[in-house]
């Protein structure tokens, strides 16, 4: 069964892997400590995650083990594949996608290699020629540390790398499984998100969607690049497009930027006159060719439409009304300004 609570892990742990940094290897090393072994003792022990490598890897930084991959523990039971050696001028960024089963950490060319198995998510012909999306560790290709938060159980994960690109803002990704709207039934709910750009700083308009983001209310139905989900939520097509939506009811803060999305976040006066947030789930849109769909929402990931500048990074909210029981912790900010709110208690939906 899916846990009802998320790990959270952090560069800063006492016995833990450290940062991450603009080396070959460094952001498996960190996968692996938090997925699949754990770390820590006593009162600082941080137990793995429940995750698997069904491929075992040896954690060095070599080029023959800068790939590995973890399967979830419990939810979909997919794959994630990590290739931590890209054949470029520089080690910042690393390259991930998705397998409903892998058969291969090697599959592919060299430093061009996604792995192989069944059913890949995204698809060559969906996302970046490999069929892959992009991870950005670092703002430079050398041995700089950089910090970095993952919050994980058996089903998903997210993570938050401060790159150095810009003053203190996270660049983000994720893979596992969302809370499906359709239940139990849904076996293919898996979706992995992450850039789908190479070694580009800016995420401003087009560049990046895994930015708190918005379209207007005629984008609704688009799918975003670099966000992909296994199969829809009948199974019927392999790996189609997903976004994120959230609630626009209350005063978003529409910042010019190249094309769209915007970000999401506000100006709602904070707190509100009754002295609470306003927070809202961010839910998974799922695109076809032909239409779109509510698939379900991002478990224990939460946004609000105050001002960034109201919140500090690693506050502590706690959950009223109908968030009554629930912790909430801030990660601010995003790189174009928005507030994350990382569900924190032990009150995960799961399916």
């Amino acid at each position: 069964m899916v846990t009802n609570q998320f790990t959270i892990y952090t560069s800063s742990d006492p016995y833990g892997p450290g940062p991450v940094s603009g080396t070959s290897g460094s952001l498996i090393n960190v996968l692996t400590a938090c997925l699949v072994n754990g770390y820590g003792t006593g009162s600082f022990l941080k137990p793995a995650a429940g995750w698997t490598q069904p491929i075992p890897n040896s954690g060095s930084n070599t080029l023959s083990n800068s790939y590995a991959c973890f399967t979830q523990g419990t939810g979909s039971g997919f794959t994630l594949f990590v290739n931590d050696f890209v054949n470029q001028s520089n080690k910042q960024e690393a390259w991930a996608t998705g397998w409903e089963s892998i058969t291969s950490l090697c599959a592919g060319t060299g430093s061009l290699n996604v792995g192989g198995g069944l059913n890949q998510f995204p698809t060559p012909a969906q996302q970046l020629t490999q069929g892959r999306v992009v991870i950005r560790k670092s703002a430079s290709s050398d041995s700089t540390p950089r910090l970095w938060i993952l919050a994980a159980d058996g089903a998903t994960m997210y993570m938050w790398i401060l790159t150095g690109d810009s003053t203190y803002n996270y660049y983000h990704w994720s893979f596992g499984d969302c809370f499906s709207l359709r239940g139990p039934a849904d076996l293919w709910n898996c979706y992995i998100y992450g850039r789908y750009v190479d070694n580009t700083p800016s995420t401003q308009g087009s560049n990046d969607y895994t930015d708190l983001i918005m379209g207007t209310s005629n984008q609704l139905g688009y799918g975003w690049q670099g966000h992909y989900i296994a199969r829809t939520g009948f199974g019927n097509n392999q790996s189609v497009q997903i976004n994120r939506r959230g609630d626009t009811t209350f005063a978003v803060s529409q910042q010019s930027v190249t094309g769209w999305p915007n970000p999401l976040y506000g100006n709602l006066a904070c707190p509100v006159i009754d002295g609470t947030y306003y927070i809202c789930p961010l839910w998974v849109g799922e695109v076809t060719p032909s239409s779109w769909a509510l698939r379900g929402r991002y478990r224990g990931l939460y946004y609000t439409q105050h001002p960034q500048t109201s919140f500090s990074d690693g506050q502590i909210i706690s959950g009223s009304n109908d968030y009554a029981g629930k912790i909430f912790t801030v990660i601010r900010q995003s790189v174009q300004g928005s507030v994350w709110l990382l569900e924190t208690s032990p009150t995960l939906e799961f399916n």
